[in-house]
């Protein structure tokens, strides 16, 4: 296998020579990382094992897991009641739908035997009686209930990190504008658009519609339900609000269908979602399918830590404090993930790399570095495919260097072909096909087999598999009437809209918020107004260039697209 490229750093920190570390008897358990769509045995609720189901990463590389089966029905609740100025009559009798004010948000966090709320209990009215899980006792809410992390262990409640996210709930203007079914999940999508951004964090959460979207149906994921109480409906609640009153919630069926409930309906089950670090507590035993899930090493980075020598100790403490001096001289998350990418090297050339992951990561955190992803992680990462044989072009003596050497690496990676007659045709306009192609193989997406989704791709063309590929991904929509346009060309605005997906929604390691770097077009440039935002993104990181006048509606041709398709090649790897 080739060398996995890399790029020059320029911010250089010191590297200690550490002995490895080995912790006997053990064999590499990171041969059994688990992976999308793998099971793992975590924790216990009402006496029984909780099966979780990895479903991807979060923003800092930790895996995202959900329980897959509904593991109680109860209210939503989110009552504001005794909140000032925010309660409303509906919200006082009937709870709301503010997850982070939810009552169901801290009974998912707690681990005491009796859930204390931080928030108003629910009102009578707003809690209707239900049967239990063990079909036996009727309760009322969250009275007769421990909190759900009750029963987990020390360790395993170590192990759960806090996900800071932004969710989206509903303000006191939105339109409701559909009935109690809306549809697919997709539909859902389509229609949720507005509403306020509320930062929360948790250790345990519901999951919002744009990441069940994200994760589990781009992934092929099963969203069916065991659904142990066979008194109850299948559906279950997620965090994404509904509706203009305050008190519907969206709840998802057993086939992917969106309806909106009321937030005191208790017949609707509860889907906890986590995030662990496996990397830290990775898989020791089982093989990751349902019935024989993994079950994690909780101690395995405790193990190598008591492993350490004192002067060990010592090395890797200055080791961190150095990477930390350098994150806070940092001004732009560019410039942070310059320091990650110099961890990673470390981490590469060591003997034991994922012993020296384990380590270096746990005294990041402990230092309160939290890393933007995760580290020497080989999905992340393009190889190669050149052989030593230079591929000479006839046709490149009129380019600059920076462009040539730009379409020789897309070559030696083989996201693009030239021609048999040893041509590469740099002023050729590119169409949507081959774009389609170009993405898939940049990003490294899913093999998708293509089921004819668009009605002018055929499954027998060349590139039907990456159309469907992209199409899985999200990064491209077709148009209205159901077709994609395979033969058409593409501009420059429609193909920064889909870098820019790239970068906001499939880009698990590189974080770009279009705020670190301040730059504008020339003054002649024109961009669609659908686009401003997408095109700005690129340009603040280096991917369009702001010397020249930008022509958005022009078609892009294939120097250009070697141009920035290496650029983006180069910031995410």
């Amino acid at each position: 296998m080739k060398k996995i490229m890399s790029m020059t750093l320029s911010i250089i920190v010191c590297v200690v020579s550490l002995n490895s570390v080995i912790v006997k008897g053990e064999e590499n358990v990171l041969s059994k990382q688990p992976e999308t769509g793998d099971y793992i045995s975590f924790g216990t609720y009402n006496g029984d094992k909780i099966v979780w189901q990895v479903i991807g990463k979060d923003y800092y590389g930790d895996s995202l897991l959900w329980s897959e089966n509904i593991v109680d029905y109860l209210a939503f609740d989110g009552s504001e009641s005794g909140l000032v100025n925010q309660g409303t009559t509906e919200a006082d009798k009937y709870g709301s739908n503010v997850f982070s004010n939810s009552n169901i948000k801290e009974w998912l966090n707690s681990n005491e035997k009796i859930v204390s709320y931080s928030t108003t209990k629910p009102t009578n009215d707003a809690v209707i009686e239900y049967v239990s899980f063990d079909d036996s006792l009727l309760a009322s809410g969250y009275n007769y209930k421990e909190g759900f992390l009750y029963a987990f262990s020390s360790n395993e409640l170590e192990a759960l990190k806090s996900y800071d996210y932004t969710t989206k709930e509903v303000s006191n203007d939105y339109e409701d504008n559909y009935s109690f079914s809306i549809g697919t999940i997709k539909d859902a999508m389509n229609q949720y658009s507005q509403g306020r951004q509320v930062n929360d964090s948790s250790k345990v959460f519901l999951l919002s519609l744009e990441e069940l979207s994200r994760f589990v149906t781009s992934n092929g994921l099963s969203i069916g339900k065991s659904v142990r109480n066979s008194n109850a409906m299948n559906f279950y609640w997620l965090r994404t609000p509904d509706g203009k009153g305050q008190k519907s919630v969206m709840t998802i069926d057993y086939v992917g269908n969106a309806y909106k409930t009321d937030s005191n309906f208790s017949y609707t089950g509860v889907v906890p979602a986590i995030l662990v670090d496996l990397e830290q507590n990775p898989a020791f035993s089982g093989t990751g399918i349902e019935k024989d899930p993994y079950v994690l090493d909780l101690k395995y980075t405790d193990n190598l830590l008591i492993s350490l020598s004192l002067k060990e100790k010592n090395e890797y403490l200055a080791l961190v404090q150095e990477y930390k001096n350098e994150f806070e001289k940092s001004k732009s998350t560019f410039e942070k993930e310059k320091i990650v990418r110099n961890i990673e090297d470390r981490i590469m050339e060591s003997l034991n790399p994922s012993e020296e992951k384990a380590i270096i990561k746990h005294y990041l955190e402990q230092a309160g570095v939290r890393l933007y992803r995760g580290l020497y992680n080989k999905e992340h990462l393009l190889t190669s495919t050149f052989d030593g044989t230079s591929l000479e072009f006839s046709d490149l003596d009129n380019l600059m260097k920076t462009e040539v050497t730009a379409i020789k690496k897309l070559v030696d990676y083989g996201i693009i072909n030239g021609y048999q007659d040893g041509t590469y045709r740099p002023l050729e306009p590119v169409t949507r096909s081959e774009i389609a192609k170009i993405i898939t193989l940049t990003i490294q997406a899913k093999n998708v087999k293509s089921t004819a989704y668009f009605h002018d791709v055929a499954k027998d063309k060349w590139y039907a598999d990456y159309v469907e590929g992209i199409k899985n991904e999200g990064l491209i929509i077709g148009y209205p009437d159901g077709n994609f346009g395979p033969l058409n060309t593409i501009t420059f605005d429609e193909m920064g809209t889909i870098i820019q997906r790239i970068l906001i929604n499939k880009n698990e390691f590189y974080p770009v918020s279009g705020k670190d770097i301040e730059e504008t077009l020339l003054e002649d440039s024109f961009v669609g107004f659908w686009a401003k935002d997408n095109i700005s993104l690129l340009l603040q990181h280096g991917l369009i260039d702001s010397s020249i006048v930008y022509d958005g509606n022009r078609t892009i041709n294939r120097l250009e697209v070697a141009v920035i398709i290496e650029k983006l090649m180069r910031l995410i790897y």
